[in-house]
């Protein structure tokens, strides 16, 4: 089958309005009338021509999914994809390493090869389950808001599972028809029907759709999270046990859920530590704990944790309306690692790496730290691709 484009005409056509919550991301892309937007479509497009045409078929449903961690998923591979490839590197997906199956062989031209696994961070199922219900109230309270009031929603926790949506909604309907619009703001407080929280009107000519504040969840979720999913991938790909070939993992962040730098810095090297003198509160120290995920571990002996892990790649798209997408890559090596990934072969990204050691401590520093964005070359377009690197299982 021969794929002319992933997005045509007819396919934006049919796509839902993108009224409706949440807005999946391929309606945000296919249908915003923001220039960015129209940028990164017409990227897209040209990143999916330089697919080996094996690959095209799985990758074009994705990327046409209104699931997102389907379609965020597939661009952050195949934006990993095309850097490769504008780096000259050979690429393979998805290689047959003891009937394992890693994102990526990539082959660099007189450094080695590296398998690179991709990682897209959506909330957890929990997390969007909760979304899935505060966005079925707020369409509950759209439908029956017929006046010129626009609804602000505070929840002080979580919808229950078994929210009463309609008795909900007339509650608030006939709170409405009480208020008078001379008065600019109003606010009720609700606890029943599957909800606590407060509800607030603010008088308005042109009415918006409803908005709301999260509930304040327990722990540090992005931290978690980042944890979770690289520990997943470590158990998963058993033959880097044995490998001799560095593991990276890239981390990307979707727009559902976006960690942040320090984020990301936690989960590896573990929470910073203030140590203070006692009765001068003079600053003593400043160190990381032990809950690092590449850190060494008191309970192991001082040894190191997960050192299949050669390195960790941190990637976010950054928007500018009327500029084409820039990608904020910064790259962690692990000091501890096994296989080392070699320094050389992500040199245009800022990379933190080892620069000293002693019998206490463990010194890292960035290298390359000015450069914060890394812009794609959206016409770079190969017949046909480059030849595939292969390895054996």
């Amino acid at each position: 089958m021969q794929y002319k484009k992933v997005f045509d005409q007819d396919f934006i056509n049919q796509l839902p309005t993108p009224a409706m919550l949440p807005i999946p991301s391929v309606v945000a892309l296919c249908k915003s009338n923001e220039p960015s937007e129209e940028v990164l479509r017409a990227q897209i497009e040209k990143w999916f021509q330089n697919l080996p045409e094996d690959q095209k078929a799985d990758m074009y449903g994705r990327l046409r999914s209104l699931d997102d961690e389907q379609h965020l998923s597939a661009f952050y591979e195949l934006l990993f994809h095309q850097y490769c490839l504008e780096e000259g590197w050979s690429i393979q997906k998805h290689p047959s390493i003891n009937k394992q199956n890693p994102d990526f062989l990539v082959e660099v031209t007189n450094q080695g090869s590296f398998f690179l696994e991709v990682i897209t961070l959506m909330e957890k199922e929990g997390s969007r389950q909760n979304k899935k219900r505060v966005n079925g109230l707020l369409r509950k309270f759209d439908a029956i808001n017929k006046t010129n009031f626009h609804l602000t929603v505070q929840f002080m926790k979580c919808p229950d599972e078994n929210i009463k949506y309609k008795a909900l909604a007339r509650n608030v309907e006939n709170w409405l028809r009480t208020l008078e619009q001379e008065e600019n703001a109003h606010k009720i407080e609700i606890n029943e029907f599957g909800f606590n929280g407060s509800i607030s009107a603010f008088y308005s000519e042109d009415k918006t759709p409803s908005g709301y504040i999260s509930p304040v969840e327990n722990g540090n979720t992005m931290v978690d999270q980042v944890k979770t999913a690289i520990s997943e991938k470590v158990k998963k790909y058993k033959f880097t046990k044995t490998s001799n070939k560095p593991f990276v993992i890239a981390i990307c962040s979707s727009s559902i859920f976006s960690p942040d730098k320090w984020a990301i810095e936690t989960a590896l090297f573990g929470y910073e530590v203030i140590s203070l003198e006692k009765t001068t509160l003079k600053l003593k120290k400043v160190y990381r704990d032990y809950s690092g995920l590449l850190t060494p571990n008191p309970g192991l002996g001082g040894q190191s944790r997960n050192t299949r892990i050669s390195a960790v790649i941190f990637c976010t798209t950054v928007w500018d309306k009327e500029k084409p997408p820039q990608y904020y890559m910064r790259v962690y090596h692990n000091p501890w690692a096994e296989t080392p990934l070699p320094f050389g072969i992500f040199k245009k990204c800022p990379q933190l790496s080892k620069i000293g050691e002693d019998s206490e401590y463990i010194s890292l520093g960035w290298h390359n730290d000015n450069k914060q964005y890394i812009i794609l070359n959206d016409n770079l377009l190969l017949h046909p691709p480059r030849n595939e690197c292969s390895t054996s299982s």
